[in-house]
């Protein structure tokens, strides 16, 4: 903080930005670090970090927002998704990848949910692969039997976490879950795995 205030404009100050906004969200100074991501984007407008930071800053703001998510399925990129088509269902949206250490665990739950609330609930599930390689995310999904709808982009050698899907509301943490209502309003923005349930139960 104190190096960014004395070099406003210095080689460094752009990570160090970054560092303090990531350190601020982790540490639930949400207010604080929507401010370091906003001097970021505002001070270093060319950097390489911008996009991140104004998808961070996007995800941060998404709660009474309308989500906004078309991608490429996983099994059949040709074809696109688009959240839009899924109002009138309440949908959980999980982002994840197979090198996080809890993804089986997680998908465990996660099928858990829907089979106890999909069909009854009208509750339909989309998990977001920030895998590196669409190979490796279709392995994982065959092998949980995970249902639900699959995406996975990757661009110019942009993928994992460097994804666009990524970038797009700055994701930097796995798994990270929003829960979004039958308007495609999001309700929820950092749900943990366990409190899925009780996050459902807000917006039946």
């Amino acid at each position: 903080s104190d190096f960014v205030k004395r070099y406003p404009t210095g080689d460094d100050t752009a990570d160090s930005l970054g560092q303090l906004a990531v350190g601020c969200e982790f540490a639930g100074k949400i207010d604080e670090a929507k401010r370091w991501y906003t001097q970021l984007i505002e001070s270093f407008p060319k950097h390489h970090m911008v996009p991140r930071a104004r998808g961070s800053v996007d995800r941060l703001n998404l709660v009474g927002s309308e989500l906004k998510l078309t991608a490429p399925l996983l099994n059949d990129a040709s074809k696109t998704f688009n959240i839009a088509d899924l109002k009138s269902k309440v949908v959980i949206v999980h982002y994840w990848s197979s090198a996080a250490s809890t993804y089986e665990a997680d998908f465990a739950i996660l099928k858990r949910l829907i089979e106890q609330n999909g069909a009854k609930n009208n509750v339909e599930l989309v998990c977001i692969s920030l895998d590196e390689d669409a190979a490796r995310a279709k392995q994982a999904i065959a092998k949980a039997g995970i249902p639900g709808i699959h995406l996975f982009q990757a661009n110019n050698n942009a993928n994992g976490l460097n994804s666009p899907l990524a970038t797009q509301y700055g994701i930097h943490i796995l798994p990270t879950i929003f829960v979004v209502d039958r308007r495609g309003v999001v309700r929820a923005n950092a749900v943990q795995i366990g409190d899925i349930n009780t996050e459902l139960k807000k917006v039946q």
